[in-house]
Formats: structure tokens, sequence, C-alpha cells
């Protein structure tokens, strides 16, 4: 009956019998489809919409046919789940869930791209963007795999892709103020907004800005112009596209290779290490990462350099260890940063003693 009534494009008449046989038999794989339908639904996606002239006027709405789907989906975390809230408006909790997903697997182009429709529903269109060449970038690696592979840069992040510019105020975002990575906002009046301030939002505000300002991708993007008849230069430089292609493994890989060429090189190995630092900081990996660009500025301490300071502040401030992070940001000004960057780093100084006094708050409780 129930397929019979999918066939025939009786929308209505499908979702009850299928109620219907779930009810009664809660094991019956047409449990997954009717969710599955449901949220189709909801998006507006499904094969039977396209089918037919329009929804039945006595049709829930789109957010009531996704917490149907919740209810038999039952608790958990997949991708389903995620489509769901995004269906019935609950952003935040569908970001939360795309973006748990993809920290188990970083390189799956699909959650990328699910993050991206997530975010685009919430309003944050330039965070989704990111996320969708972010997913573009990964589909295309998985296609063309090996080193050897030509890769068309990409310049992107995942730190600076997965987060939203805009804080939510909700008690949960309150309760994570004091985080490095946030979840985006509900769609709100832009009067309300500007006239509700809210200082944990402001918090977290700070917490975001202190993490998307990295100066990683700009610090060691072009490869070594002094040394390019060197072939061993080839693995440096390699290491480098493929950062810049979004693949951060294999280039940490090609960073490793090269090392051992320049031993008697200390500019060289002060380079290589630093992108190491450059790929772990990518890979979420903040202790390795400052670990590698401790290791570079104890061959020559003397010629360390404002944007590699900068570099680590941010990925202690990841760490939520803000004391350092305020140190290295300090250490950084006097060292060859630019006007701009300067202004940068004293920003950042600012949002981590906001960071900081929370931490401490939280720790006196």
């Amino acid at each position: 009956w129930s397929d019979s009534s999918r066939q025939i494009n009786d929308i209505e008449g499908y979702l009850a019998s299928a109620t219907i046989v779930t009810n009664l038999q809660p094991e019956n794989p047409i449990k997954m489809e009717l969710a599955i339908t449901l949220i189709e639904l909801a998006e507006g996606e499904s094969e039977v919409l396209e089918l037919s002239s329009g929804l039945p006027p006595t049709l829930p709405a789109g957010p009531e046919l996704a917490a149907n789907a919740i209810e038999l989906l039952g608790e958990g975390k997949s991708e389903l789940h995620a489509r769901a809230y995004t269906a019935m408006n609950n952003h935040v909790e569908s970001v939360t869930i795309w973006k748990s997903l993809i920290q188990d697997q970083k390189e799956n182009h699909i959650l990328w791209r699910g993050l991206s429709k997530a975010l685009n529903a919430a309003g944050d269109l330039e965070t989704s963007e990111r996320c969708r060449i972010k997913a573009e970038a990964l589909e295309k690696s998985s296609q063309n795999n090996g080193l050897d592979t030509v890769v068309e840069p990409v310049a992107t992040s995942t730190s600076e892709v997965v987060e939203s510019k805009v804080a939510m105020p909700t008690e949960e975002q309150q309760n994570m103020a004091n985080q490095v990575l946030l979840n985006p906002i509900q769609s709100q009046p832009k009067e309300e907004v500007q006239a509700q301030v809210n200082p944990q939002v402001d918090l977290a505000k700070a917490a975001l800005d202190v993490q998307q300002n990295s100066l990683v991708a700009e610090e060691f993007k072009n490869p070594v112009s002094n040394a390019v008849s060197n072939q061993d230069i080839s693995w440096y430089n390699q290491g480098v596209a493929l950062i810049e292609a979004g693949k951060y493994s294999e280039a940490l890989s090609c960073f490793d290779r090269a090392l051992p060429s320049f031993a008697n090189d200390d500019e060289m190995v002060i380079r290589i290490l630093n992108g190491r630092g450059n790929a772990f900081y990518y890979l979420e990996n903040f202790p390795a990462c400052v670990e590698s660009y401790h290791q570079a500025m104890l061959i020559r301490p003397e010629d360390v350099r404002g944007k590699t300071l900068y570099n680590m502040g941010t990925a202690y401030a990841e760490m939520e260890r803000f004391q350092d992070s305020i140190k290295c940001f300090e250490q950084a000004i006097p060292r060859g940063l630019s006007k701009e960057e300067i202004k940068r780093t004293k920003d950042q100084i600012r949002r981590c003693n906001i960071l900081l006094k929370e931490q401490n708050k939280k720790q006196k409780r």
C-alpha cells in the first residue's frame, strides 16, 4: 500500500500508511524510508514533489515534517539529523552536527557541502561559500589522489571555513563563550540585533575573531625563489602548493622529506619547520603546530619573524591558552609586522584579554 501510494503520487496517503506500518512494526525498514521522505518533503527536494504540481494544502509545514522525522530517527548525530534540524530552522544544532561529523571525516566533501547548505540556511552566506569551495577542493583531490597530481590551489583552511562570523545568543553559546569554535546565528530581524547588547555575544565574537585572523595562509604562501635551481627545494615547494590545495597531510609528508636535505641551511630549515607548523595548524593539531614553530624559533631566536609569533599566538588561542597567546602577540608587534598587521595583533591581544578574564571567572566558580 505504501509503495503504491507513493507511485501514484498520493503524498498524504503514503505518509498515513507508512506511519501506521511504522507504529505497528517499529523495526520495519519503512521507518527509515518515512524519515527520509519527511526530510525531503521539508526541504522541498523530494522526487515526489518534483512529479507533483504542489503540496496538498492539508500537508503539515516543513518544520513539522522535519520534527516528525527527528522523532522517527531518535537520538543521534547523523547527516539526516543535521538536515532535519535545518528544515526545523534549528540552525545551531544542524551546524553543530555537521561540524561534529567533519571532525571524524575531515576529507569528506559531502559533509562540507552539507555544512555549506546549513550555513546558507542560517544566513551566513560568506562562510557557506567558503565551505562550498572547500567541498569542491576535497572532491577534486579525492578524484586526483597522489602527490604528483597538479592541483589548482584553493585558498582555504579548516579552521577558517567551519566558523560563522556571527555568534548565536543561546544558552549553549553562552556556556561556550570562551571557546574558539562557535555556532552560527539564527535569522533575526536586524532591528532586534542592534537593539539588544549581550556581553556574552561580544565575548563569543572575540573568540571567533582570534581564531579567524591567523596569518598562517599569508606567511609561507610563495615558494623560495632563490633556491629554485636546487632539486631538493621541490619537496618544500610541493608542500606549500599542497597546503594551498587543502591537502595538509600530504603537505606535511613533503616537508618531512625536504628537511634532511637542508641540515646545514638554517634559513631553509626554519622555512620547512614553519611550513610544518602551518600544516599542523590546518589539521587542527595545535600542540604539534606550536612545537614546530618553537623548533624553528630556537635556530635563530634573534631573527624570529612577527608573523611566526602571531601564528603561534593564534594556535595557543585555539588551545585556550590565552595567557601564552597574549605573550606571543605582544612579542610579534616589534618584529616586522606591517601597520595593518600590528593593528590586527593589538585587536587579538584585546580579544584574548577578554577571553582570559572569562576563563579565570569560570575557573574560580
